[in-house]
């Protein structure tokens, strides 16, 4: 991001403590501002009251997974434009991408150490912005 630019800010959705910070650090080492949700049911809720750039959120989580998170995202008019960054554990299979795709996500990653991926898909749909 240009020097003097406002923030981004990203929304990420994770249940497990340790990955959602490790994912938390990787993006405000690229600048942006970050705001946490600990599963699917949370991000609704902060969506309801505050702006994001992008959403990064885990596929596989309690009570609303991440494929389930895009559904209510692109069902709601205000938010329905915000870019979705899904990330799994394993390898993204083509079922898996299609189904992603389908149902809203901008992007499905694997979440490999160092979050190559997940940046990479971060920082693209930023430009894109």
């Amino acid at each position: 991001m240009a020097e003097g630019s406002p923030s981004k800010t990203v929304l990420v959705v994770d249940d497990d403590d340790v990955l959602r910070k490790l994912v938390c650090i990787a993006m405000q080492r690229t600048g942006l501002t970050v705001t946490i949700a600990v599963d699917g049911a949370d991000p609704l809720q902060k969506l309801a009251t505050e702006s994001f750039d992008v959403i990064v959120s885990d596929c596989n989580m309690p009570r609303v997974d991440g494929f389930k998170l895009c559904e209510s995202v692109r069902a709601e008019p205000r938010i329905a434009a915000i870019p979705i960054i899904l990330m799994t554990s394993g390898t993204v299979d083509r079922e898996e991408r299609t189904t992603a795709l389908n149902l809203g996500a901008t992007a499905i990653v694997p979440r490999t150490p160092g979050l190559a991926e997940v940046v990479a898909a971060v920082r693209q749909v930023i430009a894109a912005g």
